[in-house]
């Protein structure tokens, strides 16, 4: 009887080495889940969590392509004469970044507790030498 050709499901170093290197390029795991040639995002999530050395290669995959994400906005920056759509190009990476790997390309917030508890504004302008009090 003739085997039934499917997804692959039995772990191996080449299934490996191809979705990290695909991971590398750019693709996100949904996408490359979606070619029938490679296995379900289950079967990948199962060898994530099962296999040391899988999560650490697909952890520095993830890297690689963060640093990509980062080269690519300049050079859309550079190269696209239609600057709204680049805008938007770069925006959405920028998004991405952030969300990925907020620590490195989020937004950085400033805090400042030392407050002399004189606050003034008008219509959201802070206007030099009213007090108010708090």
């Amino acid at each position: 009887m003739a085997s039934k050709a499917g997804r692959p499901t039995i772990y191996s170093e080449e299934l490996v080495l191809t979705i990290c290197n695909r991971i590398e390029e750019g693709e996100s795991l949904r996408k490359i889940c979606q070619d029938k040639k490679m296995p379900n995002r289950s079967s990948i999530n199962k060898w994530l969590s099962e296999n040391k050395a899988f999560s650490d290669q697909y952890a520095r995959a993830c890297v690689v392509r963060r640093e990509n994400k980062f080269d690519e906005m300049y050079s859309i920056a550079e190269v696209t004469t239609d600057v709204p759509r680049a805008r938007l190009l770069v925006d959405v990476l920028k998004w991405q970044l952030s969300k990925e790997e907020p620590k490195k390309y989020g937004d950085k917030l400033e805090v400042d507790n030392q407050h002399s508890g004189e606050v003034s504004f008008t219509n959201g302008v802070p206007r030099p030498g009213v007090k108010k009090d708090v």
